[in-house]
């Protein structure tokens, strides 16, 4: 059901024929109380998807009101709720209304609040494979259009706050550009693992290409705290550049208990991935970051590679040029070798040393052994 006041106007039949965006408008809908169950019958195709159809258990209430012309609506603003616990407050402007590829929107007022109880009628924890906070509130501006979108919001939940500002074009040839910032983000409550603790970090980059194989990008960011296992690492700096999918990412890491740097190399495609990756551990402490607890130093040369997607891949890692300090006693440490492929029925692990061989294998994945 809806109460709604709609006018039109325009200075003449064939003024408004001409130049129909001339025209004056002036709408306002108050009282509105929409049943997504009336739009999935007219629609039955809509009611397969199953957010749709939980969206469905509850109305959308609230208000609108849109005041300008067809060519822009100067004065627009909407309160919409879903439930008690859900609800998004827009203010802005709206031009383009007889031009459908052309529409834009600058919403330069938006608000959007829910909680834990609201999402979780429409998806559950497990299904997103993280907690879900018990409070989303996520506030700024949203411009765009039927191609591309442009956010700049400031998301806060309890176990952080995030900010996003980014331009996105999902037209044929996709393009994005912009950053995003964490501030003390509670990782571990979110992910459900004690080991992790607080991250934060900052995050610019830029992007274009139809696919990956033909994808450019660059990024360049530093995480400022990450917590592992109560350690605090700090001053995590991170770059990466790609070329037709090819490329590199590098991270140093210069902590006074962990030096060491990480170069990657990768060629990205929709079929599988490969990337071959070699780490430079200049020097940890392993006791000082809460990995042991003894008195124990190491370095040492790690390289690998990767080839694969994330539910079938294989990897191999070598561990060279070992050195463990214990009790003030150097060690030389041969090579170590590790290889692992996995797949969804599949689960093939070994290592291989002068001191240490093993293996695991299992017809299932990891997380169903």
């Amino acid at each position: 059901s809806v109460k709604a006041d709609f006018n039109v106007q325009f200075s003449s039949l064939k003024g408004a024929l001409k130049n129909p965006e001339k025209s004056t408008l002036s709408a306002t809908i108050s009282d509105l109380n929409l049943e997504l169950d009336d739009v999935l019958q007219l629609q039955p195709e809509l009611a397969q998807n199953q957010y749709l159809d939980s969206l469905s258990a509850q109305p959308i209430t609230g208000n609108l009101k849109a005041v300008g012309s067809l060519e822009k609506v100067n004065d627009f603003n909407t309160e919409l709720l879903w439930g008690k616990d859900t609800k998004l407050t827009a203010e802005g402007s709206i031009s383009n209304l007889t031009a459908i590829d052309s529409l834009r929107y600058d919403l330069n007022d938006i608000s959007f609040t829910s909680t834990k109880f609201a999402v979780n009628k429409i998806i559950s924890s497990k299904e997103l494979g993280i907690a879900i906070p018990e409070s989303i509130l996520a506030e700024g501006s949203l411009s765009g259009g039927t191609t591309w979108v442009n956010p700049d919001l400031q998301i806060k939940i309890p176990e952080g706050n995030a900010n996003v500002n980014a331009l996105v074009d999902f037209d044929d040839i996709m393009k994005f550009n912009g950053q995003i910032s964490v501030d003390s983000l509670q990782l571990g409550k979110l992910l459900q693992n004690d080991q992790l603790g607080k991250l934060s970090l900052k995050i610019e980059g830029t992007g274009a290409g139809s696919q990956l194989n033909d994808f450019d990008s660059t990024i360049d960011g530093t995480i400022t705290q990450f917590q592992y296992d109560g350690y605090d690492y700090n001053d995590i700096e991170i770059t990466g550049n790609l070329k037709n999918g090819n490329g590199t990412v590098t991270a140093n890491i210069d902590d006074p208990n962990l030096n060491m740097k990480v170069n990657s190399t990768m060629a990205l495609s929709s079929q599988e991935n490969d990337i071959i990756f070699t780490s430079n551990i200049i020097g940890a402490d392993l006791q000082q970051l809460g990995l042991t607890k003894n008195n124990i130093k190491i370095a040492a040369n790690i390289n690998g590679n990767y080839t694969g997607t994330p539910s079938n891949f294989t990897i191999n890692t070598t561990i060279e040029d070992g050195v463990t300090i214990a009790d003030n006693e150097q060690y030389q440490v041969a090579a170590i070798a590790l290889k692992a492929h996995i797949e969804d029925s599949i689960t093939d692990v070994s290592v291989k040393s002068n001191f240490l061989n093993g293996q695991l294998a299992s017809n299932a994945s990891p997380n169903r052994i």
